[in-house]
């Protein structure tokens, strides 16, 4: 028998997910957005069956099969080691084809039909060359397809929703500065992230996230300062501003993926997709 607490939560979340859905049906269209999907349907949609390179598949590939190829900051041993630091499940982690430290796609040698990544373009440095680099390694005609976190409903719910100043200022020399404001945030300004509590309006308070120490703040800033790469969110996108900055980039000429499709967030989840084209 379900408990209380999931009959209350599902008696609360059904009217309000009827209502959202109708409300945000106006905006969707006026901001050029498609309507949500589920991440298995996402996932259904990309060419499997051709050569597809996944970009930080941790323990969770999300693509697989004899076209599938893996990106990483780290080795398979080096992932499997922090998966259980973390508590999750070391033989998730696949064998990686590609290992740069710094994520340097330059290391790639060969182009593909597709790249896919789940929750990485977010922890970009410098989201311009990102998509530069993703296009070199991309056959004509090639996709980039993206699961991104809307920042409104995960842990970042608090830290301002990044423009597109935010990103050309990254590409022109800012991507230090960003990176470090990113660290402070890590420490002090962050959520929870428990995704249909955003959605009812349940934020709660600026919390230690994953028991970090807020003294240990300024000691990660100075080893980012020396070198070491750090893994925080140095963007933050809602499905509109996403495809704002990048439709904004591609007419400019800064970057040379087109978005062709960006789906809004499904109520009660934290992720939204989006595919990029090379023309």
């Amino acid at each position: 028998m379900p408990s209380a607490k999931t009959i209350v939560k599902k008696a609360v979340v059904g009217p309000v997910a009827a209502a959202v859905s109708t409300l945000n049906s106006a905006k969707r269209q006026q901001d050029g957005l498609l309507p949500p999907i589920s991440r298995s349907a996402f996932l259904d949609s990309i060419p499997k069956l051709r050569s597809v390179l996944e970009l930080g598949p941790f323990d969770v590939p999300q693509i697989v099969g004899p076209g599938a190829a893996y990106f990483d900051v780290l080795n398979q041993e080096e992932l499997r080691k922090r998966a259980v630091q973390e508590e999750r499940d070391p033989a998730g982690c696949p064998v990686i084809d590609y290992v740069s430290e710094c994520g340097d796609l330059s290391i790639v040698p060969v182009p593909f039909d597709a790249v896919f990544s789940a929750h990485v373009i977010e922890h970009q440095y410098d989201l311009i060359q990102h998509l530069i680099d993703v296009y070199r390694i991309l056959k004509p005609g090639g996709s980039y397809y993206l699961i991104i976190p809307d920042k409104r409903y995960c842990f970042d719910h608090f830290l301002k929703t990044s423009s597109i100043d935010d990103v050309v200022e990254a590409a022109s020399g800012g991507s230090a500065k960003n990176v470090e404001r990113a660290i402070r945030d890590s420490y002090h300004n962050l959520s929870h992230s428990i995704p249909w509590k955003h959605w009812l309006g349940l934020h709660g308070q600026r919390i230690d996230y994953r028991g970090m120490d807020k003294a240990d703040c300024e000691p990660a800033i100075e080893s980012f300062r020396a070198g070491k790469y750090r893994d925080v969110h140095t963007f933050h996108f809602t499905p509109s501003s996403f495809h704002a900055i990048l439709s904004g980039l591609f007419a400019l000429g800064r970057i040379p993926l087109r978005p062709v499709a960006v789906h809004d967030t499904r109520f009660g989840v934290q992720e939204f997709f989006a595919v990029l084209e090379r023309p």
